[in-house]
């Protein structure tokens, strides 16, 4: 009988001991996936109409939808509860990354949270200003930046409310009246922002006029004497490009630019929108003096 070269032994024994094939019956090792987080009780804002945010706690989840709960609890109430959109929420307290002109949500401190922009960046704080001109500096985990459509929303709001601010000085940097003023003398004048109404001169003094308002339930209030107008006896001429304050049925006159005369006036806003109002049911109470009329 040949002999085997104990070489050969060698071989197959290392050959054998290579294949470890798994018994048929013997169960294969597996990973469990990692359970998702739970969807109820994040705290997150979320963007909703108008525009504006909600800083909330998540109280249910249901696909696209969340309730969550907001703002201070009401006497002897929970806090109010408000259904929002899963896809325009997120998550807070997150460190935020952003750049100069991006836009978000941010702390405005204690619950209040505010749209923002950013207008300086350095080492990871931010200097934002909401869309009433309302200037913090922040931490990147007070913001939370917004990206697509979200984004785009904010940027159109900002843009619209920069539009009548501009719109807003020009009006308040306008010539109402350039005469005497008197105690007794019915003016119109602004009670809120550029929203100008019909009152009486209480009192006069170099700066200031103390005005009654027509409504009698409003408290009276000092008004810049540079802002105080005299109503018009004379029917107001109106022609393209000139500013009014105007009304129809309400007792708040608006100023806006005329467009176009005809059958019907055509009037823009603070906003840009065209108001088309029939000559019968417009009431023109001022022409405003500018150097040159703003175009929202």
């Amino acid at each position: 009988m040949a002999r085997i070269a104990p070489w050969a032994v060698v071989i197959v024994l290392a050959h054998a001991g290579c294949d470890r094939r798994p018994l048929e019956d013997s169960p294969s090792p597996t990973t469990e996936p990692s359970p998702p987080p739970p969807c109820e009780g994040r705290e997150v804002v979320s963007l909703v109409a108008g525009p504006r945010v909600l800083r909330g706690t998540v109280r249910a989840c249901n696909g696209p939808r969340l309730t969550i709960a907001y703002g201070h609890p009401l006497k002897n109430a929970p806090r109010p509860e408000r259904e929002v959109d899963a896809t325009q929420t997120w998550d807070v307290g997150k460190a935020a990354v952003a750049s100069v002109d991006d836009v978000g949500a941010c702390h405005y401190g204690r619950d209040m949270w505010k749209l923002c922009k950013v207008t300086a960046a350095e080492d990871g704080r931010f200097r934002v200003a909401s869309p009433e001109g309302l200037v913090r500096e922040i931490d990147g985990t007070d913001m939370v930046t917004l990206e697509g459509a979200s984004k785009k929303t904010v940027l159109d709001h900002f843009a619209l409310r920069e539009r009548e601010r501009a719109f807003d000085d020009a009006v308040l940097a306008a010539v109402f009246h350039d005469g005497s003023l008197e105690r007794g003398q019915r003016v119109v004048a602004p009670r809120v922002g550029t929203s100008f109404y019909l009152g009486t001169i209480v009192s006069v003094s170099a700066d200031t006029v103390r005005v009654r308002w027509s409504n009698a339930a409003w408290r009276e209030r000092e008004v810049p004497r540079r802002h105080v107008g005299i109503p018009s006896r004379a029917p107001v001429v109106l022609t393209p490009g000139r500013l009014i304050l105007w009304r129809t049925d309400s007792e708040r006159f608006d100023p806006a630019r005329v467009v176009a005369v005809a059958e019907h006036v055509e009037l823009q806003d603070r906003t840009g929108a065209l108001h088309r109002v029939d000559t019968a049911d417009l009431e023109v109470v001022l022409a405003i003096e500018t150097s040159s009329a703003p175009s929202p």
